[in-house]
């Protein structure tokens, strides 16, 4: 980042590519080290390193935020057809993954796809990780506007408790 502010753009760009080599599992890395190529126009670079990473690593049990990165990355830089294609290769990959359904089905509501949003929720519910579970409704439900079961979800409270989200005065 100092490099960056001189600005030495090659050195950056070559620390930030040390960093994720020598730190090969750290995802903050990964994407830094693609930002900065995109930030320099080599976009396609930064996805071609992203999606080298999900070869090297995606099938692992670890590797579902290899999938996460890449998806982010190009829904962030505004390509979210190949963001949409990237998620079912990683659906494919890593279905069974909780963490990785968190991601998607927000995901898949930020995309518009409502009942594939909603299928991912129900497949993340049945992992039985409900921690996961509730941060993912609670935001799929307050991109619908659905606020009261955003924050009722956020609290991880269930339908049979909702009495005690009353008694709260939320």
């Amino acid at each position: 980042d100092l490099l960056w502010g001189k600005p030495d753009y090659e050195g950056a760009l070559l620390g930030y590519r040390i960093a994720a080599c020598m730190a090969d599992r750290n995802e903050h890395y990964a994407r830094a080290y693609s930002d900065a190529l995109a930030r320099l126009g080599r976009e396609e670079d930064g996805f071609a390193w992203l999606k080298q990473r999900v070869s090297r690593f995606g099938s692992a049990l670890e590797g579902v935020q290899t999938w996460v990165s890449l998806i982010a990355a190009l829904e962030d830089a505004g390509y979210p057809e190949r963001a949409l294609a990237v998620a079912g290769e990683a659906l494919s990959a890593q279905g069974g993954s909780a963490e990785l359904l968190v991601f998607l089905a927000p995901f898949q509501a930020r995309m518009g796809n409502w009942p594939e949003a909603e299928d991912l929720l129900q497949r993340l519910e049945q992992t039985g990780n409900s921690a996961l579970f509730h941060r993912a409704s609670s935001r799929f439900h307050a991109m619908r506007g659905e606020l009261d079961q955003a924050l009722f979800e956020l609290f991880g409270f269930q339908r049979r408790s909702r009495t005690r989200y009353v008694d709260f005065g939320i």
